[in-house]
């Protein structure tokens, strides 16, 4: 989603550049060009009124998703996600990305007119609650993939002491790679468990890759294990 809108944050779409709702009318009565049609469009998402049904945001989901099978292929991603979820998936991802591009923008009401004072003080104060949760959210994905990458990186400095194999360098070194694709917005924002502050508990959503969920959930087991055979070596407990 980041490599197709060219937005690094789906919480700061503040300089995005939407399609104009005209066009994206057009193309929902059949009378204008779709996503694919137009130089610079093929990505490009509506924002305007009644995107959550627009035929405009369907085309470029379609796009979205031929973007996803070329990545999968180049970076060897294993395991399958069923189509229909890929695209709730993205649909959750549109919807994140119009609420933080249109609070952050001026709006029209229904009838028309631009908003009061009022209204945009309203309209602002529940942005910033809403940036104020994402902030902590954000956070704790923040901790979790330092805690993660530095781990990984001690359990492959670390495998003879964990008598890994070969075989098992290869699939930590695979989880190190794919760890560094998810980044800090690839982590989920589960809370930890305080009694066990170096494991780091993974909750499987409807739609997220399994795959990965298990690769994760198996390397917060490992680096748990290193951490506690590297603090008996050094007599640490």
């Amino acid at each position: 989603f980041r490599t197709a809108t060219g937005q690094e944050k789906i919480t700061e779409f503040r300089d995005y550049s939407p399609i104009d709702h005209t066009v994206a009318i057009a193309y929902q009565n059949g009378t204008g060009s779709g996503p694919a049609e137009l130089a610079g469009c093929r990505y490009r998402l509506h924002f305007g009124e009644y995107y959550q049904t627009s035929r405009w945001n369907k085309a470029v989901i379609e796009n979205i998703l031929e973007l996803v099978a070329i990545e999968k292929e180049q970076y060897k991603l294993e395991g399958e996600l069923g189509i229909d979820v890929l695209r709730a998936m993205i649909w959750d991802f549109i919807k994140q990305a119009q609420c933080s591009w249109s609070s952050l923008n001026v709006r029209l009401t229904d009838e028309g007119r631009a908003e009061t004072k009022d209204q945009a003080r309203t309209r602002a104060n529940d942005y910033r609650e809403r940036r104020s949760n994402d902030s902590r959210l954000n956070s704790r994905k923040h901790q979790k993939f330092v805690r993660r990458r530095d781990g990984v990186k001690l359990v492959l400095q670390e495998s003879e002491l964990l008598s890994l194999s070969n075989l098992d360098r290869a699939k930590y070194q695979r989880a190190k790679d794919v760890l560094d694709k998810l980044g800090v917005e690839g982590q989920s924002s589960e809370e930890e468990s305080d009694s066990e502050p170096g494991v780091l508990k993974v909750t499987v959503p409807h739609y997220r890759r399994r795959v990965v969920t298990e690769m994760m959930k198996d390397l917060d087991l490992r680096v748990k294990e290193v951490t506690d055979s590297v603090a008996r070596q050094s007599g640490k407990r």
